[in-house]
């Protein structure tokens, strides 16, 4: 049911909800449905989803290195935002690089 309500254009708000809630630490569905906000999502539902992985790709920088595994899923799906054809997107992904990701 909740792969369709990710294809239902007409509900970002449910789409938002779900996104938000879901448990990504561990493999499975929230993954692929992540996954496929990112890609095949409305530009406000692919922002809502890039937002979405800053808080678990940024995890590699407080746990050491076992986070960076742990992180290595969401690090790889936020570089796939920087091909985004929507500037904003692409922005967003570029965004979480310059401010969290690089030394200041």
């Amino acid at each position: 049911m909740m792969y369709h309500i990710i294809d239902v254009a007409q509900r970002p708000d449910l789409i938002k909800l779900l996104l938000s809630n879901f448990d990504y630490s561990l493999q499975g569905h929230p993954r692929v449905l992540l996954s496929k906000a990112l890609t095949a999502g409305a530009k406000e539902i692919r922002i809502h989803a890039t937002n979405v992985l800053r808080k678990y790709s940024s995890r590699a920088k407080s746990k050491g290195n076992q986070g960076i595994s742990d992180s290595k899923w969401a690090i790889q799906l936020l570089v796939t935002q920087l091909y985004d054809p929507e500037v904003e997107v692409c922005a967003t992904a570029i965004n979480f690089w310059v401010f969290e990701c690089l030394p200041h």
